[in-house]
């Protein structure tokens, strides 16, 4: 009985030593747990764009939280997951399986939104939107290939023909496309507006004609989205013409 005794406390106590062992290692595999805050701004860039939506005034921003495991990178299922979201530090949402939030901004502030997860071990992650203004960029464009976006123009543009059309884009408008009609195109030659429609695919383009001999003039454009404080851009070029 004495032997049986001393071989259950030598296994007793081997088995302790292993779970001392293996119980730091399991608490650091529960706690590798992180998440990843995604977020897109419904603001217009042209088709091909590669860059990212600017958060601007007005502009609504979906946000994602994507929990994973570090180290293997597997995602965590978000219905098991409960989730907190804040905006400035005020709770707007909270509940499981809510791994998704949108944000309507309707002011030139800064905001900052957090994600809060909930499980064993609470893992927060957050971003700070900052009010970009909306642009818009000039191109010329061709009758064969259509507005020639790898062409910026500033400054000063050289018309080689006669005539030359150029191509207003918007960057980051709260609007669905460059011919939304509730942006408005407001072109001037030498301070004179220009007599075209205001809006839809023919007012975002202006095409010129050189007179004879050699000069030049200045061109300006107005762009707007009506009824926004925030959205009203403008620009300017200088064209010159001849030799």
């Amino acid at each position: 009985m004495q032997a049986m005794s001393i071989k259950h406390k030598v296994f007793t106590g081997l088995a302790i030593a292993l779970l001392l062992i293996l119980a730091p290692s399991a608490l650091v595999q529960a706690q590798e747990v992180d998440v990843d805050l995604i977020w897109e701004a419904e603001s217009y860039t042209p088709v091909l764009y590669d860059g990212k939506s600017r958060y601007t005034p007005g502009a609504s921003v979906t946000l994602q939280a994507v929990p994973y495991r570090v180290g293997t990178g597997e995602t965590i299922d978000p219905a098991v997951t409960e989730f907190t979201w804040k905006v400035n530090g005020r709770q707007m949402r909270q509940g499981v399986g809510e791994d998704a939030f949108v944000f309507n901004g309707s002011t030139q502030k800064e905001h900052t939104i957090s994600v809060t997860l909930r499980n064993s071990n609470k893992i927060s992650q957050s971003v700070t939107l900052k009010p970009s203004a909306p642009e818009v960029v000039l191109y010329p464009e061709s009758p064969l290939y259509g507005t020639q976006s790898a062409f910026a123009l500033m400054g000063t543009f050289h018309m080689r023909d006669q005539e030359a059309t150029i191509r207003a884009v918007p960057y980051y408008f709260t609007v669905a496309s460059a011919v939304d009609l509730g942006l408005l195109y407001r072109w001037s030659v030498n301070g004179e507006d220009i007599d075209q429609d205001l809006t839809g695919d023919d007012a975002s383009a202006l095409t010129m004609r050189a007179p004879e001999g050699n000069g030049s003039a200045h061109l300006g454009l107005e762009v707007e989205k009506q009824n926004s404080l925030y959205h009203l851009v403008r620009d300017q070029l200088n064209v010159r013409y001849g030799l």
